[in-house]
């Protein structure tokens, strides 16, 4: 709920769509291959669906990559992240 409320501020000043770019490694992608864990049930989507209720346009982009470190998240920052020019980024990692 937090994470809403600080999206919600920072896209109150966005005259186009907000774009909001999710950095990071398997719980980001939040997708199981087993399947207990669909790609409408990630976090990214959930934070899509809520955001869309304010801002029908937005698009919250996943662009995690499962096991990846720190250091090949920062190697894959301008193309993955800043390229899509978002008004907010998360970085999501666990340790």
């Amino acid at each position: 709920m937090r994470l809403l409320v600080i999206l919600m501020v920072a896209c109150s000043s966005v005259r186009a769509a907000p774009v909001v770019v999710a950095l990071g490694d398997s719980v980001t992608v939040g997708v199981r291959r087993d399947g207990s864990v669909l790609a409408d049930q990630t976090f990214v989507a959930l934070l899509e669906r809520e955001l869309r209720k304010t801002y029908p346009d937005a698009r919250v982009l996943n662009s995690g990559i499962g096991g990846n470190t720190s250091s090949q998240m920062l190697a894959r920052l301008d193309k993955d992240v800043l390229s899509q020019h978002p008004q907010v980024k998360i970085r999501r990692l666990l340790w």
